[in-house]
């Protein structure tokens, strides 16, 4: 999901290279200095990057050709641009029931804004050691007919 549809650079580790460790297999962002954070953990990380060319969406893109009735879980993992996604979000338009983010790599204020922000939208944020879950209330959005529903909805 990026902020426009198009092409955007990721930056990832080799999967090929045994010598490391499971986890780190899933490291990949648009932001390089966010997957250069890691190298405390990963010597000799700057030397394992790779790169490639991925297509990046909008969820207003994606939404338009999946035309979900409903979300239950809205699952963000994006090395640091969490909030960005978070914030990026449609929520005028379908409301997730469970809203969950990786926060670790979020600057201190990034962290704060985004809970506020999930405050602001009727969520209830729960913070775990790593991520944030944001559980929607049966707030009513504003120009929802009903409460928790998206314009033009209806009840399943």
């Amino acid at each position: 999901i990026g902020e426009s549809n198009g092409t955007r650079t990721m930056h990832a580790l080799d999967a090929s290279d045994p010598g490391l460790p499971p986890w780190a297999h899933g490291l990949g962002t648009f932001d390089l200095e966010t997957l250069v954070r890691h190298e405390a953990e990963l010597p000799g990380l700057r030397e394992k990057i790779v790169t490639e060319a991925v297509v990046c969406r909008t969820w207003v893109s994606l939404l338009d050709e999946t035309r979900p009735r409903k979300i239950d879980l809205l699952q963000v993992d994006s090395e640091g641009l969490d909030y960005e996604l978070v914030r990026a979000f449609p929520f005028e338009r379908i409301r997730p029931g469970l809203i969950r983010y990786e926060h670790k790599l979020l600057s201190h204020g990034d962290r704060s804004a985004c809970e506020d922000f999930l405050v602001a939208a009727g969520y209830v944020p729960v913070v775990e050691r790593y991520d944030t879950c944001g559980f929607a209330t049966r707030w009513k959005p504003p120009g929802s007919p009903r409460a928790g529903l998206a314009p033009g909805r209806r009840e399943p």
